[in-house]
């Protein structure tokens, strides 16, 4: 599977920080000893992170077969709803699905469904929505007296849920295929604070240590390997060295005391591309 696209912009989180007069015109010690500059910088308040839109990132799958009814479960009948695995690795088969599941992360937010209403008994319609939440009254698939099929972006439940989507018959009863060609799943992203704790971010980015003066170890839901980590410091004369491996991003964060590269704890921002 690989990126196609973001669904819209990554968001531009940015730290609006009040660092030291010294730090922001880049001063130093002069005695070759860490300077004042590069001392903690403060906590960004709720109103200086601005997240100018929702981010989303959209992957593709191999069109890959989550459910059919006729192997499993058997026809809607009209009037009734049934409930369908997306996410994760089980619970595919009971559902007419592929064994072992399609690739769909646990963390993701919403799929793109094929949906096809298949020998239906009598004409009708099929409306989906993430299980737990209330119907919608927009419709997803009308179908006559034969088989029809649409495509469309269709919102999950959280992992946690008992199932991730509520597919009901309306009208005429029919037999349900359901097949997955894509996601959209929250990006890697977060700030981190001085002493390594998640000040922000999406729900991806799991934990982060602090084992040393400008060294954080980040726990992400996924491997990193062959990703691209960037960190970013906003403001001051600092910078971020990272690297991935496994499901860590390794970070150092730093300033300069007399010319000289040195770790420091700061306020910095990570964003994993894969």
């Amino acid at each position: 599977m690989g990126r196609v696209s973001k669904i819209v912009a990554l968001a531009a989180i940015t730290l609006g920080v009040t660092l030291g007069t010294e730090a922001l015109a880049g001063g130093g010690n002069p005695s070759g000893n860490q300077p004042a500059a590069v001392a903690p910088d403060s906590e960004p308040s709720a109103l200086a992170i601005t997240t100018d839109v929702v981010e989303a990132d959209s992957v593709s799958v191999t069109p890959c077969r989550l459910a059919d009814t006729r192997q499993a479960g058997g026809a809607l009948a009209r009037g009734t709803t049934r409930s369908f695995e997306v996410q994760g690795t089980t619970g595919f088969v009971p559902q007419g699905g592929k064994s072992g599941g399609c690739g769909v992360p646990e963390g993701a937010t919403a799929a793109v469904i094929s949906m096809s209403a298949v020998t239906p008994a009598d004409p009708g319609f099929l409306r989906a929505w993430a299980f737990g939440t209330p119907p919608p009254t927009a419709t997803l698939l009308n179908y006559g007296g034969s088989s029809a099929t649409t495509t469309a972006v269709v919102p999950l439940a959280p992992f946690a849920q008992a199932k991730a989507l509520t597919v009901g018959a309306f009208s005429g009863g029919t037999h349900v295929v359901l097949d997955v060609t894509g996601y959209q799943i929250p990006p890697i992203h977060a700030i981190l604070a001085p002493e390594g704790g998640i000040h922000a971010g999406s729900s991806r980015v799991l934990s982060s240590a602090h084992p040393a003066t400008g060294r954080y170890e980040v726990t992400v839901d996924r491997s990193v390997v062959g990703c691209s980590p960037t960190g970013t410091v906003h403001g001051g004369p600092y910078f971020v060295s990272v690297y991935e491996s496994g499901n860590t991003v390794f970070a150092t964060t730093y300033g300069f005391s007399n010319g000289t590269p040195t770790p420091f704890d700061l306020y910095w921002t990570l964003t994993v591309s894969c």
